[in-house]
């Protein structure tokens, strides 16, 4: 061997680690930035040889992030399980497998890993996926105890407060979820639409005064948000501010509405400004495609049913805010607050 060729040799093994190294670190950096970059890099540095157990065990986790960022799932699958191979203790990979194994629809699976993850310490990404799963099968009591747990853990995360509001809500425990969601907001300031959904929320929970402050909020953040003026309307004049309720919406109808006064929802703001009778607008509810017709049932139903009521008229709106609790999407507010209703009304469960 040549003088030149030994000291190149040399070279390319005192460079070996630093290279691998390097490697590893971008693994991680770029496995949801640029996961095909990601996936080279995680390669090399697996297959450098140079990595201890617990070092390949992060390695394969972080090239599962990398596949699971270009939704294959089967391919991180294969990764978690090699990391939780290397290392038994990786708590983070039995995370992201259980997460893959939901994905996948086998929940006995997922839940076997989150409790895996939840045996080596007290994880609150574990609980939240685990309080998902139970959630996801009507299980809410013990969704909110994850929930819960998970909070403790993380008290500074507002997705916390959001998922237990979201489960309490599930729940009937309305007022309960109208503090979580704002606590959530709290926590996190510049929540989309986070003063609509705290104002809807309070609505749910019956507390009108602190729903109409909300609201009032939200259409100050979102001047075109034809709904949000509806559900202030309603908020104010459950609070008894029918006055205020009926000036505002005056007010602000003209910046929300929709330039074509038969796009949806100009009718709806219609009908609460007193310009069309409900019999006028059910015609342009059923325009559209079947997914246009169902939205436009659900909050025709809802929005016409709650108005009658705050007009005194609970023998023609709670009928309409019965469709609205079938009408809509489950999880929708529409719907969670159509179910409030019937239970102030002792017409739900």
């Amino acid at each position: 061997m040549t003088y030149r060729a030994g000291l190149l040799l040399a070279l390319l093994a005192l460079a070996g680690p630093a290279l691998a190294d390097e490697d590893f670190v971008r693994c991680g950096a770029m496995a949801q930035r640029v996961p095909d970059q990601a996936l080279e890099h995680c390669d090399r540095a697996l297959k450098s040889g140079l990595l201890l157990p617990q070092e390949a065990s992060i390695a394969h986790r972080n090239r599962a992030v990398a596949w699971r960022t270009k939704s294959d799932v089967d391919h991180a699958l294969a990764d978690l399980d090699e990391a939780i191979r290397l290392d038994p203790t990786n708590a983070d990979a039995y995370v992201m497998r259980g997460v893959a194994w939901r994905h996948k629809q086998d929940d006995g699976r997922a839940l076997q890993d989150f409790e895996s993850a939840l045996r080596l310490h007290p994880d609150p990404a574990a609980l939240g996926a685990r309080g998902d799963l139970y959630r996801r099968h009507g299980d809410l009591e013990k969704a909110i105890a994850d929930y819960s747990e998970a909070i403790k853990l993380a008290p500074e995360r507002s997705l916390g407060y959001r998922v237990r509001g979201a489960a309490r809500l599930q729940h009937a425990e309305y007022a309960l979820a109208a503090d979580d969601y704002a606590e959530a907001l709290r926590r996190e300031p510049t929540m989309p639409t986070g003063h609509r959904m705290v104002g809807i929320v309070r609505y749910a929970a019956a507390q009108y005064d602190r729903s109409a402050s909300e609201l009032d909020l939200a259409v100050g953040e979102e001047t075109r948000d034809a709904q949000a003026l509806l559900w202030r309307y309603l908020a104010q004049r459950r609070a008894g501010l029918l006055e205020a309720a009926e000036a505002h919406l005056v007010r602000d109808a003209p910046r929300a509405a929709p330039k074509d006064p038969r796009d949806w929802p100009a009718p709806l703001l219609d009908l609460y400004l007193g310009r069309v009778s409900l019999a006028d607008i059910q015609a342009v509810a059923v325009e559209g495609d079947e997914k246009q017709r169902s939205a436009r049932r659900c909050e025709l139903d809802f929005f016409a049913g709650e108005l009658l009521l705050v007009q005194g008229q609970p023998a023609a709106g709670l009928p309409l805010v019965q469709s609205a609790a079938t009408a809509c999407q489950a999880e929708s507010f529409h719907a969670i607050a159509a179910r409030a209703e019937l239970l102030r009304n002792g017409l739900g469960r």
